[in-house]
């Protein structure tokens, strides 16, 4: 009986602890990354730019998805289920470095090392699919902002 009743308090402590720390969590990522300024520019029939405005200098980037469900998910299980898009800096800098090691290479998925750190993010989603809604959050890596953030890609 006493160890039911004590492996019961050691589950409720872990729960609790669990909560409080996606609480903790949640309040920081409104808090302490709220982008100053949020603008989706370029809307193409297959890609979009959001660009936005940090408070201080910090990596950027974007996790988006077609499902709105996803969104909803707290931060490291969503990492998984949408895609990622990096500043447009950083994928130059790293096609660049590419270029650089071996100038006849064909073009291949470039990998982002080291991001850089940026008061102004921009961050172009490619291969988007016309005519389908798309649900993204910015962020720096470690806290996402997703308020109001949806695109809907229009064919051209």
């Amino acid at each position: 009986m006493f160890r039911k009743k004590r492996a019961f308090i050691a589950l409720l402590a872990l729960a609790l602890l669990v909560v409080g720390f996606y609480f903790v969590y949640f309040v920081a990522s409104f808090w302490l990354f709220r982008p100053k300024v949020v603008v989706i520019t370029n809307l193409s029939g297959h890609s979009a730019t959001v660009v936005w405005v940090s408070r201080k200098k910090e990596p950027g980037f974007v996790l988006y998805s077609k499902s709105r469900f996803v969104k909803a998910l707290p931060y490291p299980f969503n990492m998984w289920l949408m895609s990622v898009a990096y500043d447009d800096r950083d994928l130059a800098s790293a096609a660049l470095k590419r270029a650089k090691k071996n100038p006849f290479s064909r073009p291949v998925k470039i990998k982002i090392k080291q991001a850089g750190s940026y008061y102004v993010h921009s961050v172009t989603l490619r291969n988007l699919d016309p005519n389908t809604r798309y649900y993204f959050k910015l962020g720096n890596g470690f806290l996402w902002y997703s308020r109001a953030s949806k695109i809907m890609v229009d064919p051209f």
